[in-house]
């Protein structure tokens, strides 16, 4: 769907700065103006973050989740974050 959405086209960035692990953010926003993330979101296809979540973008993922598509056909989705977590603690740490 995002290769649908945004692939051979042009879009916008605007950097908002970094993460904590020195990675760039950006907003990505199409020619008409659309950001993909909100269908993504629609379609069950991503998460919103972890912490802070933005509420507009927040309120696509319920939509997704009430409607059961995308993740949420699942029972219990594991999110990205989490399941980074759990890979973490299966690796063994050296001394």
């Amino acid at each position: 769907l995002l290769e649908k959405l945004i692939l051979n086209k042009d879009v916008s960035l605007t950097t908002q700065g970094k993460d904590r692990k020195g990675v760039w953010i950006a907003l990505v926003l199409t020619a008409d103006n659309k950001d993909p993330r909100v269908e993504l979101l629609r379609q069950g296809l991503a998460w919103t973050a972890e912490r802070n979540p933005d509420q507009e973008l927040e309120a696509y993922r319920k939509f997704a989740m009430e409607k059961g598509k995308g993740l949420w056909k699942q029972d219990n989705p594991v999110p990205p974050w989490m399941f980074r977590r759990n890979q973490s603690m299966m690796t063994a740490k050296s001394s």
